[in-house]
């Protein structure tokens, strides 16, 4: 088994060995990764044999696997391999071996391969770290981002540990390239119109009964998704601008009323540092729909509505397991269409605040706790919602993670709705993931996500449920 390792001076674990070693020229036979000697050399003694398994520990443990000293690993390697006997040998040393060996040149198998030692040695940390730097390499920032939090939360971290981890992040931080989130979903929308499933009947206090106008129906198509993020350091250390685009296609092959466009863009100041962010970030949303309200023709694309606002938000790592993150977002929502303005137009205050929580590097918990306030011109459409969720994600054995997010909220309105009823939704909801990051085909990796929605509504008439299942798939670069 890989053995816990602490950083020594590579140099002087190379130079001690330069002398006592033969030289690696015409050693190795061709096509061999790690080499094989021609003829079978004498074995080491056993203090010589911990003192070379010690060099090779610290030459695939660069600060920068990009910059490893390839040549030395390969030397090291090939005498650790065929100068100690198989039963006194860490062929897991051998395996890392062989993925420094191939560093450069092709870095998404280079994160496969470390994935796949990871699980093998799940308690090995700086495989964690590699494979953060793998990830970087890469270019899956984000990714990377998070493997690298993770080995910072590693229990018993050494400071320096913590310390090079927070540089890496902070590489991270100061690129400067465009970054873009491709999304594909087969949509299969068990409610997509928001309806009870059955006719059901309120009776109102005069005696007089209505029902709802239509019940479920199920929804078929596909989702679209491009997102792109840029920043632009500005003068001051840790600070810079953001900018933040998103586009979203919803389109239904049976019921095409129900297909939409949402686009977004942001722009604003960004402060950051490996343990905290605070942004600032005007934004723009425009929505087109093609369900025809106010008298409209259904079926044809139209604009639906403009929102703009303003993001407020800071996030702060307590130490390295615990990290809050504080949202306030004032914004006002414009309708196109001059009959639904006339009583949907309305100011929006969102707040959202959450803490996390890392007991180790194969789990996540995240509390977190939402409010807000639509004013509608009609008070009937005019809302208060309170919320909470809970988070929970998790590594399994052979790369398998999960997420599960479980919800509850409440929707009140401001003024009665029907014959002096205040119309109260409660909103109760569960999302479960199931993926793994080594199945992918071109940097696509897929998910399988499960929702539930559960709207229970004194409204009888508007209580309604969605049961969801299907494959999301993403791709980052």
């Amino acid at each position: 088994m890989i053995k816990n390792i602490v950083r020594t001076s590579m140099a002087a674990w190379l130079l001690a060995w330069a002398s006592v070693l033969p030289a690696a020229d015409n050693t190795t036979l061709p096509g061999k990764p790690l080499g094989k000697t021609a003829q079978a050399p004498s074995m080491l003694s056993e203090s010589e044999q911990q003192q070379l398994e010690r060099a090779l520990v610290v030459s695939v443990n660069p600060y920068d696997i990009a910059r490893a000293n390839q040549n030395a690993v390969r030397f090291l390697a090939n005498e650790y391999r065929t100068r100690v006997s198989a039963d006194k040998r860490d062929d897991s040393l051998l395996d890392w071996a062989d993925i420094i060996l191939n560093i450069g040149s092709d870095w998404q198998r280079t994160v496969q391969q470390y994935r796949k030692l990871l699980d093998k040695f799940p308690q090995q940390s700086l495989l964690r770290f590699q494979l953060a730097q793998a990830l970087f390499h890469n270019g899956e920032p984000d990714a990377a981002q998070r493997e690298f939090e993770k080995f910072r939360a590693t229990p018993n971290l050494t400071l320096n540990h913590e310390k090079e981890a927070d540089r890496w992040i902070m590489q991270i931080q100061q690129r400067q390239k465009w970054q873009f989130d491709l999304q594909f979903q087969l949509l299969n929308n068990s409610n997509v119109n928001q309806a009870p499933r059955h006719t059901v009947y309120y009776r109102l206090p005069g005696g007089a009964t209505f029902s709802n106008a239509e019940t479920a129906q199920r929804g078929y198509g596909y989702r679209l998704g491009l997102n792109a993020q840029k920043r632009w350091h500005l003068p001051l250390r840790y600070h810079a601008l953001r900018l933040n685009t998103g586009l979203d296609f919803d389109h239904y092959l049976n019921l095409k009323k129900y297909s939409r466009i949402d686009t977004n863009v942001g722009l604003g100041w960004l402060y950051e540092t490996p343990r905290h962010q605070a942004e600032v970030q005007p934004f723009w949303r425009k929505a087109w729909n093609a369900r025809g309200e106010g008298r409209r023709k259904e079926g044809r694309m139209l604009p639906y509505s403009d929102e703009y606002g303003v993001r407020f938000r800071v996030w702060h790592w307590l130490n390295t397991r615990f990290q809050y993150d504080l949202m306030y977002q004032p914004s006002y929502v414009k309708y196109d269409n001059p009959i639904v303005a006339r009583t949907s137009d309305a100011s929006r205050h969102f707040v959202h605040a959450s803490l996390s929580y890392q007991p180790n590097s194969k789990q996540n918990w995240q509390l977190g706790a939402h409010w807000s306030l639509l004013n509608a011109k009609d008070k009937t459409n005019a809302n208060k919602t309170v919320g909470v969720n809970l988070g929970w994600r998790q590594e399994w054995p052979k790369s398998f993670y999960t997420d599960l997010t479980v919800g509850a909220s409440r929707v009140r309105n401001q003024a009665p709705y029907w014959f002096g009823l205040r119309r109260t939704n409660h909103i109760y909801s569960v999302n479960a993931q199931v993926f793994n990051p080594t199945w992918q085909f071109k940097g696509f990796m897929p998910r399988l996500v499960v929702n539930y929605q559960k709207n229970k509504s004194n409204l009888t008439t508007q209580s309604y449920d969605t049961r969801d299942a299907y494959i999301f798939i993403q791709k980052t670069f």
